[in-house]
């Protein structure tokens, strides 16, 4: 493991360890997965959250780890440990928890726990729990955002805490929290990979085409078109560029042609030459 790698991972797992301890499992809220029934079964009969994690964990590490190979085994193991250590150990010496307004904490704490398992998950690793489930169904639905399946299992979760609280305001609270740290992780994980998608229509378009190779120094693509109401033949101009690049082509291709059909439209995420290379899945 690289020592940017290694760092990354740590610095995840502090936040994600973080946002449990300081903000959903003081204030009965379970964030879903593994650590949701650890919250719930440590305010019902103490059992510590940092072990029943690791207790769990170890036999999903097992299974995972020969599917999802030794890379992500490792690296996952070492988030696990270090989430034990943390709950359990280091933080209660040092860190005071929160506990007031139930929607602070459930916002607090989703954010926290979604940008943290989002770095983990930057360097093909994982915080454990249904994570390690999520990341073999990941691998077999590669075109399901992560986040969305986070988000699914949390719920199964957050149903089971809610009969163990005997209190349906907690799962409304612990829902927040799984959708905002679900939506946070698709953001880490895919939100510095989108981009934008621009058709441009216009009897100049090979010009356009020619600027924006030049001045931005990106590609675009001619496809044959046909008007279905004129008739008449025209270029249609494909071009991807990254979201803060939007301005500039419109500006471009207005200095060019005043008068051209152009639709922007956003691209979830944009691969390849001149963008982040393909994943290997």
């Amino acid at each position: 493991m690289k020592l940017r790698e290694g760092a990354l991972i740590f610095i995840g797992t502090t936040v994600y360890s973080g946002g449990v301890y300081l903000f959903t499992a003081p204030n009965r809220i379970a964030p879903g997965g593994v650590m949701g029934l650890a919250t719930a079964l440590h305010d019902w009969i103490g059992v510590p959250i940092g072990a029943f994690t690791a207790a769990v964990n170890l036999p999903l590490l097992l299974f995972g780890g020969r599917y999802l190979g030794k890379r992500f085994l490792y690296r996952t193991l070492a988030s696990t440990l270090l989430v034990t250590l943390l709950l359990d150990h280091l933080f209660p010496l040092f860190l005071p928890v929160y506990r007031g307004n139930l929607i602070l904490a459930a916002v607090y704490g989703g954010v926290m726990i979604g940008a943290g398992m989002g770095l983990v998950f930057l360097q093909d690793g994982s915080t454990g729990g249904m994570d390690i489930v999520n990341q073999l169904l990941r691998r077999a639905f590669p075109q399901i955002p992560l986040g969305k399946l986070v988000l699914a299992s949390d719920l199964v979760v957050i149903v089971i805490a809610a009969a163990v609280y005997r209190d349906a305001e907690t799962a409304l609270y612990a829902a927040m929290t799984v959708y905002i740290s679900s939506h946070l992780l698709d953001m880490v994980l895919y939100g510095w990979k989108d981009g934008k998608l621009a058709f441009i229509v216009s009897p100049r378009s090979q010009e356009i085409a020619k600027a924006i190779g030049g001045k931005m120094k990106r590609g675009a693509t001619l496809l044959a078109g046909k008007g279905s109401y004129s008739g008449q033949h025209r270029w249609l101009l494909l071009c991807a560029c990254r979201s803060r690049e939007v301005v500039r082509l419109k500006k471009l291709v207005c200095e060019i042609d005043p008068q051209a059909f152009c639709v922007v439209t956003q691209a979830s995420e944009v691969l390849g030459e001149g963008f982040e290379p393909l994943p290997l899945l």
